[in-house]
């Protein structure tokens, strides 16, 4: 049997956790500004330079990909014929999911 005192002490215990917890959120809510602004922590790249190096990335693996295809004799893969296939890829995707959901 648990007496009084023990009652007492988690229900304090239990009190004063719930009590900071709510002061911290009212305090955030309140205090001007976003984390980042208290923090000065700025992104280290814009959307435009993200844009742009993604763009990049995608040209050097083309690049990539068609010198592998020519060192083996096929041609060249243009980036129409590379999201035709990536389109491609993702319907039979698509199908193999629906299928597998229908057998379930």
């Amino acid at each position: 049997m648990v007496g009084p005192a023990a009652v007492s002490y988690v229900v304090a215990s239990t009190g004063l956790v719930l009590l900071m917890a709510l002061a911290l959120g009212v305090l955030g809510l309140l205090w001007p500004g976003n984390g980042a602004a208290q923090l000065d922590w700025r992104p280290s790249r814009t959307p435009e330079q993200a844009a742009a190096d993604e763009i990049e990335d995608l040209q050097q693996m083309l690049h990539a990909t068609n010198e592998r295809r020519r060192r083996r004799g096929a041609d060249d893969l243009t980036e129409d014929e590379l999201q035709a296939r990536v389109l491609r890829d993702r319907a039979e995707e698509a199908r193999r999911i629906a299928a597998r959901e229908a057998d379930a």
